[in-house]
């Protein structure tokens, strides 16, 4: 990190910290959205997910932005920093969702 950037060592590291203890849940519903595999605008049960989980954490949800039903913003805190993540979790019709896989394929 670079000096000019504002940020202490001690809240890099307690970011890294929190995000470790985290992983397991964060794959484990990055499999589940994988294994979804929901197209564009259907994406309820990956949505669902998401925000159940975001819940879980304390984020308020404001559901159906802009008019889509599964699209949401997810808020926590106040003050800084602010961040702000898209999450692009669709899957494209007649692509394979086996990971690696450079032709359609089923899922086992």
């Amino acid at each position: 990190m670079s000096q000019g950037s504002g940020l202490s060592v001690a809240l890099i590291e307690e970011v890294e910290t929190s995000l470790n203890s985290h992983a397991a849940r964060f794959i484990e519903l990055s499999d589940a959205v994988w294994g979804f595999a929901e197209l564009g605008f259907a994406e309820k049960r990956s949505s669902a997910a998401q925000i159940d989980a975001l819940r879980r954490e304390g984020f308020q949800i404001r559901p159906a932005i802009g008019g889509l039903p599964t699209a949401f913003v997810a808020e926590r805190g106040a003050g800084r920093p602010v961040i702000g993540v898209l999450g692009e979790f669709d899957a494209l019709a007649g692509m394979s969702q086996v990971a690696g896989a450079d032709r359609p394929e089923a899922l086992d």
